[in-house]
Formats: structure tokens, C-alpha cells, sequence
């Protein structure tokens, strides 16, 4: 998809164009989360878009839209069951946001869960840690 193509699409009068505004007022954050392969209907509604790097050594970036403003909770366990980290973050409404977690630099190399909960969906994916 091209820029231009993700901007119009972002635009509040996408749907239904007129002579006086055109496609209407871009959003820009929509418009990064098109050409991120989200769809358009899914924009409407929270989306986990990106974990990374996997496998990780210091940071771990996460990349998360959110339609409300809410606040959403980040915690990472290990396979036994044991929590490593605990992050809490206010997320405002119709927000792409990258966050960047830092675990410890202690913690051993191995297979981890990180559980992402907002206030109305919970996901969990399994990282690596070199």
C-alpha cells in the first residue's frame, strides 16, 4: 500500500467524499497501522500489532493501538509461572503506541509468556530471550 493510498483511507470522510473537504482529515496514526498490514475494519478495534525483536536481549518493543483510553497492563512470566516483569501504561484514545519494556538483565536465556492485558482483551505470546 502507498502512503498516500494509507492517508486516504485514515481520512474521517473516506467513505463518502465531498467537493468542499475531499476525503476529510487524515489520521495519521490509522494511516501508519494500514501500511503496518492492519486492516481498515480492524482500526475500529484494539489490536496487538507488533512484538519485537523475538528472540530479545535487553529491550523488548512492543507496538499496540488502542480505541479507548484505557490502561493496559504488561507482565512477563516465565514457563514455571514466575513473574520477571510488571508494566503499567495509560494509553489514550485512537493511540498507536510503541512501548519499550526493559526486563532485567539477569534474567536467564530462555522461552518467556508475555501477557499484554487491556480492559477488554488479554494476549499472550511466547518470546525468547538470548
Amino acid at each position: 500500500m502507498q502512503i498516500l493510498e494509507a492517508i486516504e483511507k485514515s481520512a474521517s470522510q473516506y467513505s463518502n467524499p465531498d467537493s468542499l473537504l475531499g476525503y476529510g482529515i487524515p489520521d495519521f496514526a490509522v494511516a501508519n497501522l494500514l501500511l503496518n498490514n492492519v486492516s481498515y475494519n480492524d482500526v475500529e478495534t484494539e489490536s496487538f500489532v507488533k512484538l519485537f525483536p523475538n528472540p530479545f536481549y535487553d529491550d523488548l518493543n512492543i507496538e499496540f493501538y488502542s480505541v479507548d483510553s484505557q490502561n493496559v497492563k504488561f507482565e512477563l512470566y516465565s514457563l514455571l509461572g514466575n513473574k520477571i516483569l510488571f508494566a503499567n501504561y495509560k494509553l489514550n484514545v485512537y493511540s498507536y503506541n510503541k512501548i519499550e519494556l526493559q526486563p532485567d538483565k539477569n534474567i536467564a536465556s530462555g522461552i518467556y509468556i508475555l501477557r499484554i492485558t487491556s480492559d477488554t482483551r488479554t494476549y499472550e505470546k511466547l518470546i525468547v530471550k538470548d
